[in-house]
Parts: structure tokens; sequence; C-alpha cells
């Protein structure tokens, strides 16, 4: 069963990791025995690789200082998807995954109204 609600997310810089405050909920993504992409904006040549286990996690090593964006695939199917600026080093799902959010989901909502 899959849980996804859309969040509000800070992002702020600390040291050699994330820190991250959720505005509200929790997002609950599936991430169990996937494939994990991270690719760097500032080091164009990185991309760091990873398969989660059963339970959703992962490491990443490696991973330069700067922009990233994480794509979660599974069955060649794209589960989930995030972005932040990384302190550089070691991302694991525990930083990564309450970034990530569902792509097949309408997250931004505009117009009159909304």
């Amino acid at each position: 069963m899959k849980f996804v609600q859309t969040i509000a997310l800070s992002v702020l810089l600390v040291s050699t990791s994330l820190a991250v405050r959720l505005a509200s909920g929790q997002t609950a993504l599936n991430l169990a025995n996937a494939e994990v992409i991270v690719r760097s904006s500032r080091n164009p040549s990185f991309v760091g690789m990873a398969s989660t286990d059963s339970a959703g996690h992962f490491t990443v090593k490696g991973v330069p200082k700067g922009g990233i964006n994480i794509t979660v695939r599974r069955n060649n199917a794209v589960v989930a998807t995030g972005a932040a600026i990384f302190a550089g080093g070691v991302l694991t799902d525990a930083l990564a995954t309450p970034l990530l959010v569902d792509p097949n989901r309408n997250h931004l909502k505009s117009g009159p109204g909304k």
C-alpha cells in the first residue's frame, strides 16, 4: 500500500548533511527493491547509483557538494523524484526520503482559488 501526501519542505544546509523540516505530514513512499540515481548539477559527469533493500534503505557515496537530483525507479517506472542542495559526501535514505515525492501526483496548485 502506498500513501502519498503533498508536503512543503524547507531545506537547510548543515555541515555535511541535510536538515529537513516537514511543514505537513510525512510522505510515505514504497522505495523497497528500487534503483536510486543521484545526479549533480555542479558536476554533470557524476552519476551515483544504488539499489534499495526490502525496507527501502540505500547509500550513495561520493556525492558532490551542491545541487542534486534524485530519481527512484522500479521496473523501469519512476516511483519518486526529489532535489536539494547537498553538502556533499554520503547520501542515505534517511536524508533523501523526506525530499522525495510521487512524480505521478500533481503537487503544485495554480489558478483562481487554488
